[in-house]
């Protein structure tokens, strides 16, 4: 999620990692920085849906 009610589709580009408890995702992506070497760190609540 991006954001309260705003989800968007993770793209990592680093490996992602898994809290322990299973409920958060953490992964880094450098795709959209806003200069050089700039790295953002997400944490994403996973949450299971029925399709």
């Amino acid at each position: 999620m991006v954001g309260p009610g705003h989800p968007r589709r993770a793209r990592p580009n680093s490996f992602p990692i898994w809290s322990h408890d299973g409920k958060r995702l953490l992964f880094a992506s450098n795709r959209a920085n806003a200069k050089h070497g700039e790295t953002n760190v997400f944490i994403a609540d996973w949450v299971e849906t029925k399709p």
